[in-house]
């Protein structure tokens, strides 16, 4: 069973929306997979009991660290040093546009991963734009498996 490993900066968003997102996928799809997300500083933006603080060990834990921006694997390389963090880790390119209370384009069920990534450029970013977003992903978060 493949671990994979959700992080972002407050672990409040979008690693956690990600996280859910593809435990689901992997449920729906017959893939054996744990999955967890965590925020490299979640203890600085702690407003949820839910939140969860990156450490050492969930990132000796996860088989496949995903970043939601490149920036963050240099982070948790300088913070984590010796952990392989950067044979673990790729980044899903996904920069913090995520609203999860606006109000969804109507057609968000319609569009592809490719305008998903479009919205999203202009902060159209919505859950179900997110969601999208993450299935274009696939490839970059199933890796080698």
């Amino acid at each position: 069973m493949r671990k994979y490993l959700f992080v972002c900066k407050a672990n409040k968003l979008r690693s956690p929306f990600a996280a859910r997102w593809f435990d689901a996928y992997c449920r729906q799809h017959d893939i054996e997979a744990e999955v967890r997300s965590a925020g490299y500083e979640a203890d600085r933006y702690l407003r949820s009991k839910l939140q969860v603080q990156l450490t050492p060990n969930l990132i000796d834990w996860a088989d496949r660290v995903l970043a939601m921006e490149s920036y963050m694997i240099d982070v948790m390389d300088q913070t984590y040093a010796g952990r392989n963090v950067r044979r673990k880790a790729v980044s899903l390119d996904v920069q913090d546009r995520f609203r999860p209370f606006i109000a969804e384009r109507p057609e968000a069920d319609l569009i592809t991963p490719e305008e998903a990534l479009e919205y999203a450029s202009i902060g159209v970013f919505g859950p179900k734009v997110f969601a999208k977003v993450l299935e274009g992903k696939l490839p970059v978060i199933l890796g080698d498996q």
